[in-house]
């Protein structure tokens, strides 16, 4: 049985590209302070770049997503990179960047 996590301990975890990472240990990390020390409660995301607009799921402009709602943008950006649409590039490439910041990483 693996052990406990250590309260707000951030868990640095690779994954295959396109791959998310499980409920759990997403909010954890969510949650959990980072290299320089920040928590997030909330995840702002600034889309300033044409190549960040992904039909049907961003647009330009700023978002302040909880951990729950973050998640699910990720998800349904590596889906689109999955069924590898027009812009399916740019959505593997978003997805992967929020991923990073949170201690995901795919190879």
């Amino acid at each position: 049985m693996p052990r406990p996590l250590a309260p707000l301990e951030r868990i640095q975890k690779r994954l295959t590209y396109g791959t998310m990472p499980d409920w759990k240990t997403f909010k954890n990390n969510f949650h959990a302070p980072d290299d320089e020390d920040r928590i997030f409660t909330e995840y702002t995301l600034e889309l300033r770049s044409r190549d960040d607009e992904i039909k049907g799921i961003t647009k330009l402009g700023f978002y302040s997503l909880t951990d729950r709602e973050l998640y699910r943008l990720v998800n349904r950006l590596a889906i689109r990179w999955k069924l590898n649409r027009r812009d399916s590039n740019n959505a593997g490439s978003l997805a992967s960047s929020i991923l990073y910041t949170l201690g995901f990483e795919w190879l």
